[in-house]
């Protein structure tokens, strides 16, 4: 009705609508709406830009975890999230501190699968390998969930190797030798310790914790993550570095000598088959340079054979030498 004014609730809220259409997309703003009276807080409202998904349920559960990253808790995210804008585009309205809200404002936005990414929180991976280096700063456990409830596992305590060497990272750890000679194990830790790296290596990829400020002797630092930095892991070391024949059990990703290759093979497809089969995912290490180059020995067609790759990167950088007579060469 013309002159007829508008309630002021109303006339906020198109004032507010308004500006969000004409910003542009795929970028993060915030506009403070109205002051709140509890602890310095105020209710802002985060536009984001186009949806990252069709399901409504999806766009307000991706609001509430960056709330949850933010703020250090789905309770206070939950506590602090009051409208999610889910329909036209992406956003919602919370009540935050100043400080707070500049984190939003700072946050890297994920997009496409990334969104959604729980980074392999509530899911365990069993590591059949040479086994772990447990000091390692790869495998912190801050900020972890608790141990589930429906692990039955064991922390299997060996030679340099204590029970409560465990954590919230590596829930649990067993070894397998009764197989083989103390002949043959000399050199090796009679427990879930690797003794070469290799495992310690492998198990870092698939699921490292974040780890800041690493480097290569000072280059290329920044941090290093695994695939899935927040899943749990649960050792099983059954390759011995000083074997050559026999096997304990199946082993996904250790070396395999071809005087024992086609009993591990039966072992992995047998093993790998009923796992798959009870709803366990099982993925082989492709080709660790046996046979042939750019092979792979593992061919179950119910399993997952995962390949490394190389980057045509270089690090450049000044190495300085002393040669015999003392002159420095500078290379």
């Amino acid at each position: 009705m013309p002159g007829r004014m508008l309630p002021m609730a109303t006339s906020v809220f198109l004032l507010l609508s308004a500006l969000l259409l004409l910003l542009p997309l795929q970028t993060s703003y915030f506009v403070v709406a109205q002051p709140n009276n509890k602890a310095s807080k105020k209710l802002y409202i985060a536009y984001l830009g186009e949806k990252q998904h069709e399901d409504p349920q999806k766009i307000t559960a991706s609001h509430q975890d960056m709330l949850t990253r933010i703020l250090g808790s789905k309770e206070a995210a939950l506590e602090s999230i009051i409208y999610s804008y889910k329909h036209a585009f992406s956003g919602f309205a919370a009540r935050l501190t100043e400080s707070q809200a500049q984190k939003i404002a700072d946050y890297t936005k994920p997009t496409g699968l990334l969104h959604d990414a729980k980074y392999g929180d509530s899911i365990i991976i069993g590591i059949i390998d040479t086994d772990i280096w447990p000091e390692s700063a790869s495998f912190s456990d801050h900020g972890l969930s608790p141990i589930p409830s429906k692990w039955k596992g064991q922390c299997q305590a060996g030679e340099a190797f204590r029970s409560n060497q465990c954590n919230r990272k590596i829930i649990g750890a067993r070894w397998y030798d009764k197989h083989f000679s103390a002949e043959n194990l000399k050199g090796e830790y009679r427990s879930a310790r690797d003794a070469d790296g290799h495992r310690t290596h492998v198990a870092s990829t698939a699921a490292d914790a974040l780890v800041p400020n690493t480097s290569f002797h000072g280059l290329a630092a920044g941090y290093t993550r695994g695939v899935a930095p927040r899943a749990w892991f649960a050792i099983y070391k059954i390759c011995w570095i000083q074997v050559y024949n026999g096997v304990a059990m199946k082993r996904p990703s250790c070396k395999q000598l071809t005087t024992s290759y086609t009993m591990v093979s039966i072992f992995e497809n047998a093993g790998s088959f009923h796992a798959v089969k009870n709803d366990i995912t099982v993925i082989f290490a492709a080709g660790n340079g046996e046979r042939a180059r750019r092979t792979v020995m593992n061919t179950s067609p119910w399993a997952i054979s995962v390949v490394s790759a190389t980057i045509d990167g270089a690090l450049p950088t000044v190495i300085t030498l002393a040669n015999s007579a003392g002159n420095y060469v500078i290379c």
